[in-house]
């Protein structure tokens, strides 16, 4: 989802390129999965953090509102989104 964050994550837990690709196997294979099954955003609130420069979607549990279910498993996707700056347009927090 964020090659920047993926290659810092890999960098701080020095997996060598093998381990690497393992991972970006297994995170590609987990959206693909995803494709088509994404369940509709209900029940949530928008939450806010940082003084308001992150913002999530939550559901009443306190859980990401953003999960597909493939038949057999869910996925879920906890992102926080950041402004770096006033006026920037929101980007995904690495």
């Amino acid at each position: 989802m964020n090659k920047i964050r993926d290659n810092e994550v890999n960098t701080s837990f020095y997996n060598d390129k093998t381990l690497a690709k393992e991972d970006n196997d297994f995170v590609n294979e987990r959206i693909m999965k995803s494709k088509g099954n994404m369940k509709s955003v209900e029940n949530y609130s928008m939450k806010l953090y940082g003084n308001g420069k992150l913002v999530t979607l939550e559901n009443p549990k306190g859980k990401s509102a953003l999960y597909a279910n493939d038949g057999k498993m869910n996925y879920t996707y906890f992102i926080l989104l950041h402004r770096p700056k006033d006026g920037a347009p929101l980007e995904i927090i690495r």
